[in-house]
């Protein structure tokens, strides 16, 4: 048998390393996640992973870099067959090519394949940009975290570990800038492309002192960023950044600022300090993650306002490892604690097929059960990806001359008296404790989790907010809530930008303590939004987030093999979204 898998597993191998090569599905990439509708920018490096695209060993160039190596050539012909141009190739395998595109290379649309002594691969359409900046993560996912160094006698990678301070320069790494006048093949000098470039942390915009050409670095530019020494400056593990320049705006990205004389970033109470350091050392760690959560949906019929609810609990006990941690996978909160100010970003993709993170959940029984108040009992059922989910009910509008609706959600209540686990149409979710409790399974064992659910606030001026002007402030107003709690503010939008071949995302997230009962979205951030309404291939939502933070909601399960799981949450979630014109 264990011949049988060897000579198996030699066959694909030598398949991949010797057939036709063939690009996988959205694998032509820039080497900062920057959005796809953008392209690739002249002068800079960019990947494409498939299977076949090269001899199975990698093989690395030296400069001058070549077109052809170890038989692999990356070959762009224009869309009207004017132009063709071959890719500098700085390192090739079976699985994946990493290039650069000449500077000389014009802008437009192209058709690209990789030939190989095996064939051609088929030709995919590309945009060939200007520019496309865009931050370089450690694990190439958009919203990970960003390739820096912290400068000094030695400079030192930044990690969780170890964290910028205030008043330190950063060279974080990136790509996109744009085309050089000097070769391409050889290792670059330093050169300035990007006029007025800003790095915003947290919200708050710094200037950078240089933004061009990495030296020594073909294809890859760098940003040059003095840290202010102030109290303003925002700190913490996953501190949002995102390069912005004129009308372009890079991906998201995260950097770990740490305190004066702290050797350690501050995670907010999500994680351990000791989890910390295990993640970061390449340890796997144990976190559980759970979310009640109520989102409401404002739709119109026959030109009256409705608002649909759908309730759920959801979560797993996850076994995160470092890729996951610099993914910003590992952070139960999501990665924008920015609790006084706005971010944008532009989003990596618009499709379905985004970059995900795979986690593996643990075993803890087959069946979790939620209780809240007035004795109201629910089950979260294990899925087979060893997730646990339940519905906890749901609020359907009837709508005029429908009556089979309210009929359909009478018989679903009927259904769901019988069955008391699976609630169809049930009444808000009540303030007070609730608790979230498991029999254990094979990793995890019984466990309890305890939260305070608040009483929702309510977007008290939703029904203005319909045609955003991009150029003047935004007003978002609630009713207060508990000091503790936080509000988040997001604004999605996908249209037209300057310099992308056809409509991309980007999004605006604001953020402020709950009983501050409103925020403003200033203008300049609502000016870097694309246009919506009357656009082709345009749509835009504003949605409004009311969450607990720590300590409200944390808590460890015991494992099986002895331990304890790393703190975890149990949170809520109340939402409301509504479709908006930004104009």
């Amino acid at each position: 048998m264990r011949t049988t898998i060897c000579a198996g597993t030699a066959f694909l191998l030598a398949f991949a390393a010797f057939g036709q090569p063939v690009i996988g599905k959205r694998s032509i990439r820039s080497v900062a996640p920057t959005s796809v509708g953008s392209g690739l920018a002249r002068g800079s490096a960019f990947r494409i992973t498939g299977n076949g695209l090269g001899p199975f060993d990698v093989v690395q160039a030296g400069t001058p870099y070549p077109t052809e190596l170890a038989g692999t050539q990356v070959m762009l012909t224009s869309q009207d067959g004017s132009a063709q141009v071959e890719a500098i190739l700085t390192e090739v395998g079976a699985f994946e090519i990493h290039a650069i595109l000449p500077s000389s290379t014009g802008p437009g649309d192209y058709l690209l394949e990789v030939r190989t002594e095996a064939g051609k691969s088929k030709s995919i359409a590309i945009r060939v940009s200007q520019q496309n900046p865009g931050i370089v993560t450690t694990t190439n996912i958009n919203g990970g975290l960003a390739s820096a160094e912290v400068l000094g006698e030695v400079p030192a990678r930044l990690r969780m570990t170890a964290p910028a301070h205030p008043g330190a320069t950063l060279s974080i790494l990136a790509a996109g800038f744009g085309p050089i006048a000097a070769s391409d093949h050889e290792a670059p000098e330093e050169q300035a492309l990007l006029e007025n470039a800003e790095l915003v942390i947290a919200g708050r915009a710094l200037p950078v002192r240089y933004a061009g050409r990495y030296p020594g670095k073909a294809g890859f530019d760098r940003l040059l960023v003095d840290l202010p020494d102030d109290e303003q400056l925002a700190l913490g593990c996953y501190v949002p950044v995102s390069l912005r320049t004129g009308d372009l705006v890079s991906n998201a990205a995260f950097i770990a600022i740490a305190g004066r004389g702290a050797d350690i970033c501050d995670p907010g109470g999500a994680l351990s300090l000791e989890a910390l350091r295990a993640l970061d050392s390449g340890q796997p760690v144990v976190i559980p993650g759970f979310d009640i959560s109520d989102s409401a949906t404002e739709f119109s019929f026959e030109g009256e306002t409705y608002e649909m609810h759908s309730r759920s609990a959801a979560g797993a006990f996850y076994a995160y490892d470092r890729f996951a941690l610099e993914s910003g996978a590992a952070w139960p909160a999501g990665m924008m604690p920015n609790r006084q100010g706005c971010s944008v970003v532009t989003l990596e993709n618009t499709g379905d097929d985004v970059d995900t993170v795979e986690v593996s959940g643990l075993d803890a029984g087959r069946v979790l059960t939620l209780v809240g108040p007035a004795i109201t009992e629910y089950s979260l059922d294990r899925t087979p990806t060893i997730a646990y989910t339940g519905g906890l009910g749901g609020a359907i509008p009837v709508l005029p001359g429908l009556g089979s609706w309210e009929a359909a959600a009478r018989a679903m209540r009927g259904q769901a008296r019988r069955q008391p686990t699976r609630p169809v149409i049930a009444p808000e979710l009540p303030p007070g404790p609730y608790t979230l409790t498991g029999a254990g399974g094979e990793v995890i064992a019984a466990f309890t989790a305890a939260i305070e659910l608040s009483t929702p606030i309510q977007w008290t001026n939703k029904a203005s907010v319909q045609e955003i002007d991009r150029q003047n402030p935004l007003s978002i107003l609630w009713t207060p809530g508990p000091a503790q709690d936080l509000v988040t503010v997001t604004g999605l939008a996908i249209g037209p930008v300057p310099g992308a071949s056809k409509a991309i995302g980007r999004l605006f997230v604001c953020q402020a303590p709950a009983d501050h009962g409103g925020l403003t979205v200033p203008a300049e951030i609502l000016a870097l939004m694309p246009p919506t309404g009357g656009v082709d291939d345009s749509m835009a939502f504003l949605s409004i987030l009311h969450t607990n933070t720590p300590p409200n909601g944390l808590f460890r399960a015991p494992l099986v093999a002895g331990g304890e799981s790393e703190q975890g949450r149990l949170d809520f979630s109340f939402s409301t979204q509504k479709s908006v014109t930004f104009h």
